[in-house]
């Protein structure tokens, strides 16, 4: 009789996990690009969880230190994402496609 063994638990990125930890808070900036690109709040939502951080474009120079996130969205869009990593909150940044260059006008 063979043994079964329980599934192994997925590796959770500890950046990851702590930016899912806090509730989203969308800037104005992020708001017009997302609208511009086409970039649902499900999207951003779903690149949180299935995105990779991308170490070289994180950068810790400003209020809170930002991250950005890459993956593909259920509808095949990809993606880039930057998140802050505020004390409190996650804020989303600006929404990239990076497919589609979308004029964008957001001042």
């Amino acid at each position: 009789m063979s043994e079964t063994r329980p599934p192994t638990p997925v590796q959770v990125d500890p950046v990851l996990g702590r930016l899912r930890a806090r509730p989203l808070d969308y800037t104005r900036h992020a708001e017009c690009r997302m609208d511009c690109r086409h970039v649902s709040k499900d999207e951003v939502e779903e690149i949180l969880r299935v995105g990779e951080v991308d170490p070289e474009r994180t950068r810790s120079d400003g209020e809170c230190p930002s991250y950005a996130v890459e993956g593909t969205s259920s509808d095949d869009q990809r993606l880039r994402i930057v998140y802050a990593g505020c004390a409190t909150e996650t804020r989303v940044v600006t929404a990239i496609d990076l497919d589609t260059d979308w004029p964008c006008d957001c001042r």
